[in-house]
C-alpha cells in the first residue's frame, strides 16, 4: 500500500504510462527543444497539444527523461511571496509588482483559477540594484542580509536617496503642504508612486523627491510674498 496520497497518485500514473509505453513513439530532438522552451510556461497538456502527445506523457519525459524542475520549485526562479517575505514588504505588492510591470516576471500555468507568480533571480537582482525601484519599499525593512548588501553597494555608487514630502518639508522648515504646491506648481520635480500598498489600485499615492533635487540651492520656499529661510 502507498505510504500516502501522492505516492497513491504517482503510482497510477506509473500505471497508466506503462500500459501505453509500447505504442509509444520515440522523442526527437526537435520535441525535445520544444519541451525544455514551454516547461513551465504553458501547461503540460498544451505541450502535449503541440507535440500530439498526452499530457501524462508529457509530464512523466520532463520529470523521468529529461530531469527538468517542477516549475513550482525551479532554483532559477523566485515566488512572488518570496520576494515579499525577503523584502519585509506586505504580502499583496510584490504580487502587484508584477502584475503592473514593474518587475519584471510571469505567471505559472495553472489549470485552477490561482496566480502563481515568479521571478527569474537574475531579474530579482538587477532589479534591487536599481534605485528607481527603491520607493516601492522600505529598505530599511529588508530582511535577507545578502540583499541588503546588494542595495549598500548600490546606494555607495548612486550617492542620492529618495525623500517623502515630509522629509523635503523639514529640511526647508516648512510643512508637506508647501512641498506638496511647489510640485504642482512643478517647481520641484518629484515621482507619483500611485497604490504604493499594493492593495487598493490608485487609492494611496504618494510623491517622491530625490535628495539632490530637495537641497538644490536654487529651491527657495516663498509664502506670503515671504522668503521661507
Amino acid at each position: 500500500m502507498c505510504a500516502s496520497l501522492d505516492e497513491f497518485c504517482e503510482a497510477i500514473v506509473e500505471s497508466e504510462f506503462m500500459e501505453t509505453r509500447p505504442c509509444r513513439r520515440r522523442w526527437t530532438e526537435e520535441e525535445k527543444a520544444i519541451l525544455r522552451r514551454w516547461h513551465g510556461h504553458i501547461t503540460d497538456e498544451e505541450i502535449g497539444e503541440i507535440l500530439g502527445r498526452s499530457e501524462i506523457g508529457v509530464m512523466m519525459y520532463w520529470k523521468r527523461e529529461l530531469h527538468l524542475p517542477a516549475p513550482m520549485t525551479d532554483p532559477a526562479y523566485i515566488s512572488g511571496r518570496k520576494i515579499a517575505e525577503l523584502l519585509g514588504a506586505d504580502s499583496h505588492q510584490s504580487p502587484m509588482w508584477i502584475d503592473r510591470g514593474i518587475m519584471p516576471g510571469e505567471y505559472l500555468p495553472r489549470r485552477d483559477n490561482r496566480l502563481h507568480r515568479r521571478v527569474l533571480w537574475s531579474d530579482f537582482i538587477e532589479w534591487i540594484k536599481n534605485p528607481e525601484n527603491w520607493v516601492w519599499f522600505h529598505i530599511e525593512k529588508v530582511k535577507d542580509e545578502g540583499l541588503r548588501e546588494i542595495i549598500r553597494e548600490a546606494q555607495k555608487e548612486w550617492a542620492d536617496e529618495w525623500w517623502t514630502t515630509r522629509q523635503v518639508a523639514d529640511f526647508h522648515h516648512v510643512t508637506p503642504k508647501d512641498v506638496l504646491r511647489y510640485i504642482g506648481l512643478g517647481r520641484i520635480k518629484a515621482r507619483h508612486v500611485v497604490n504604493i500598498s499594493g492593495r487598493d489600485r490608485g487609492r494611496w499615492a504618494y510623491w517622491f523627491v530625490l535628495r539632490s533635487e530637495a537641497t538644490r540651492k536654487e529651491l527657495v520656499f516663498i509664502h506670503n510674498r515671504k522668503r521661507i529661510l
